[in-house]
């Protein structure tokens, strides 16, 4: 048998009894390898099976059309529409499926595999403009500037269509699954969707129109958050005590990264405000002595030589002290700074970690939704192989 897949064109694998399709999952029988008891007939396939065949096709419908059309050279702009048509004949089929459940577990699979290839293609699209920028270092003609320039210019439109039209993709798709599923499956695949290039853009008709539908699935979810975050937390106590105890480890430890940022501010803004201290009152001094300068007649020539030569000192003394305020600000802040150079990266990463630890404890979780997180896990980690090939 040829080692081409007639369903995608990707390469076959020979396994024990069958070919199997690496990019999207189709088997083939061996020629071969059919029964040899010609009274030993083939048993039916059950209503399993149809389904697992069934999802390999859909599975197969996002990423076969980047597999064969990005990753050989092919035109971004070409795939992505390539890929929502695939994706359209994909969701078509899942009306087949006679139970809402049915359709919902065939959505998951392909939803799962969706999101992988949306996450790939939008990220493809923006490196495609990083390698046409200046690289730092290279010295580089003015003539090469201007050639850069305006290869980047044409870049970036294209950037642009690009993202309007994967936008457009996802948000049709989005349409597509709520009317094979419902609301709040719909939801779910849009909140790990939007994980993944939650700054991706359309124009502002597509914008104004993704608004309106989300506003629609809201309407219909939203009354029931608070009872799915009930019944979904009321069987993971487990992982709700995980996620608390987690929150309450890292607000602890950005606590005591936070105290030593104060410590080393408060103790520049206590010496700085002593220095200032000393200088306004060396200034009280100085101003003291002139005012009695001033007051001084002519036959107090003594008097004034002696006040002159004290506002003399008083002025060195001033200057001294407005100098040290400089050096007590500036060693004061060169602390600070060792401090914020210490602290930062880890403040970032536990910020980041709570944000992401109180979002999935504030998220509305839905039935089913664990196998569903697994398999977009997995397509995620695809994506990331791919997009760093």
């Amino acid at each position: 048998m040829e080692n081409t897949c007639r369903n995608c064109g990707g390469e076959l694998i020979e396994k024990n009894s069958y070919y199997e399709c690496d990019c999207c999952g189709k088997r083939f029988p061996k020629k071969d390898s059919a029964p040899k008891n010609p009274a030993k007939k083939e048993q039916l396939k059950t209503e399993d099976d149809e389904l697992i065949t069934q999802l390999w096709r859909l599975s197969s419908a996002g990423s076969c059309c980047i597999v064969n059309s990005v990753e050989k050279g092919d035109d971004t702009l070409e795939a992505i529409r390539y890929f929502g048509e695939n994706v359209f004949n994909a969701l078509e089929d899942i009306r087949k499926f006679d139970t809402l459940e049915k359709r919902k577990t065939a959505c998951s699979e392909f939803a799962a595999d969706f999101i992988g290839n949306v996450m790939y293609l939008y990220h493809r699209n923006i490196d495609y403009v990083e390698t046409l920028l200046p690289k730092r270092g290279v010295a580089v003609t003015d003539a090469e500037v201007k050639h850069d320039f305006e290869k980047l210019k044409v870049a970036l439109k294209k950037q642009d269509e690009r993202e309007q039209a994967l936008f457009g993709c996802v948000l049709s798709v989005m349409k597509k699954i709520y009317e094979r599923t419902d609301a709040f499956f719909t939801k779910m695949v849009y909140e790990r969707l939007y994980e993944v290039v939650a700054t991706l853009r359309g124009n502002k008709s597509q914008e104004a129109e993704r608004e309106a539908f989300l506003s629609k699935i809201d309407s219909e979810v939203l009354p029931y958050a608070k009872k799915l975050a009930e019944e979904y937390w009321s069987t993971h106590r487990s992982v709700q005590e995980i996620y608390l105890q987690k929150i309450a480890s890292l607000e602890k430890e950005k606590k005591a990264l936070d105290k030593l940022l104060d410590d080393a501010i408060n103790e520049r803004d206590r010496k700085t405000k002593e220095a200032e201290k000393a200088v306004a009152e060396a200034q009280k001094k100085y101003d003291d002595v002139t005012t009695s300068l001033y007051k001084l007649n002519f036959f107090q020539r003594k008097e004034k030589q002696r006040l002159l030569k004290e506002s003399e000192i008083l002025l060195v003394e001033k200057k001294n002290l407005e100098f040290k305020v400089k050096t007590v600000k500036g060693v004061g802040q060169k602390k600070v700074n060792e401090v914020l150079e210490k602290t930062n990266p880890r403040d970032s990463e536990i910020r980041t970690e709570l944000e992401k630890l109180k979002k999935e404890l504030g998220r509305i979780h839905f039935p089913g939704e664990e196998a569903f997180v697994v398999a977009v896990n997995e397509e995620k980690l695809k994506a990331r192989a791919r997009l760093n090939r």
